[in-house]
């Protein structure tokens, strides 16, 4: 999205339909990136909760631990990133960025994983992975 009056030079194209940045001439190269207004929040239940204490207040505020999912797509790039971004769990963890592809492969991937885990598909088995130290 651009203002009306002008379209920023740095731009060599229109902004995708799904960008809610208002893109200006000025913007520090750092800002001009495409943010999606859609993002996915979803609870995860096999984390603990992350409690936060502040000086003042009885109580710790407790967070949820959950992971947003995003688009962006940055200066000069042909197509958005697919953001993983961890809110509460660990927030020193930096975000897991995706293609489009990878995270198309992804996501089958956690399908499959899902019905499988459900018993609705067994797939035939694979020669098992031995990771470092021995466990699989």
């Amino acid at each position: 999205m651009t203002d009306a009056d002008q379209t920023p030079y740095w731009q060599s194209g229109p902004c995708p339909p799904w960008c809610v940045a208002l893109h200006r001439v000025q913007d520090h190269p750092d800002d001009r990136s495409c943010w999606s207004g859609w993002a996915a929040h979803l609870m995860l239940s096999m984390y603990p909760v992350h409690e936060v204490r502040h000086e003042g207040c009885p109580e710790p505020l407790r967070h949820e631990p959950e992971v947003a999912v995003f688009l962006r797509r940055r200066y000069r790039e042909s197509e958005p990133r697919v953001i993983v971004e961890p809110e509460v769990i660990r927030p020193d963890l930096p975000p897991l960025q995706l293609t489009v592809a990878e995270a198309q492969q992804l996501g089958a991937a956690l399908i499959e994983a899902a019905t499988v885990a459900t018993g609705q598909h067994i797939p035939a088995p694979q020669r098992p992975v031995v990771l470092a130290g021995g466990a699989r």
